[in-house]
């Protein structure tokens, strides 16, 4: 803005000085007069223009941030921490999704999961969870407990179970809403490990990023494992 108003002010002060000048024939030798005036005059436009192009480029930024953002909250979600990271249970957390990592920020922290890691995202009630869990316990038992380590569910729906006790105390009298969780399960270390939200009420949301997560997780290639 300033160079704009400098610009004209110059440009203004060197038509004023060439048309004095060229008003004064009887000057013995305009030449000099002249070229300041024209100095003045290219100066000035040069300010304007410069001050115009900074401007434009300054607009094309803010509607590329304007954009990015709405983008970036297209693929925002929000939710509680569960379990899986070093943070308190039921710790506000954002979640965002694109074609190359899940990024959550929670309690100062920013945690990134490579999508090439993912082995699975969805979006489950509390009654399914309960439902994966009782039947992965029956899964293990018949094998003797053998690969329980690879199995997520059978700690997440005693963790959930608790919290689930502890709101029906709560909300004793009152109409239960079944809650919704999002749970991402990961290679790490060649172990399947997993993390855990308490979803707000974008559920839809959170059920379309899952999916599309899935998406780019099914493009990847198969991990080979050797037995």
């Amino acid at each position: 803005m300033v160079k704009r108003i400098v610009g004209i002010i110059l440009l203004v002060f060197g038509m004023l000085m060439g048309m004095s000048t060229a008003a004064s024939l009887d000057n013995a030798d305009p030449a000099p007069e002249f070229m300041i005036a024209a100095a003045f005059i290219l100066l000035g436009v040069f300010l304007i223009w410069r001050s115009t192009k900074a401007q434009r480029e300054k607009n094309k930024q803010k509607k590329f941030d304007a954009t990015a953002q709405k983008v970036q909250k297209s693929r925002t979600i929000q939710g509680m921490h569960i379990s899986g990271l070093p943070l308190a249970q039921g710790a506000p957390c954002s979640i965002t999704f694109d074609e190359q990592e899940i990024a959550i920020v929670g309690g100062g922290n920013e945690f990134n999961l490579s999508v090439k890691k993912i082995t699975d995202a969805m979006v489950k009630t509390e009654t399914e969870i309960q439902k994966l869990a009782a039947e992965q316990t029956q899964y293990v038992s018949s094998l003797g407990g053998a690969i329980a380590g690879g199995l997520v569910f059978g700690p997440l729906g005693a963790m959930i179970g608790g919290r689930a006790k502890k709101k029906n105390v709560q909300q004793r009298g009152e109409v239960k809403k079944e809650d919704h969780f999002l749970i991402v399960t990961y290679d790490k270390d060649d172990e399947i490990a997993s993390v855990t939200f308490e979803l707000d009420a974008a559920l839809k949301k959170a059920q379309a990023l899952a999916k599309k997560c899935m998406q780019s997780v099914s493009n990847k290639p198969a991990k080979k494992i050797e037995l």
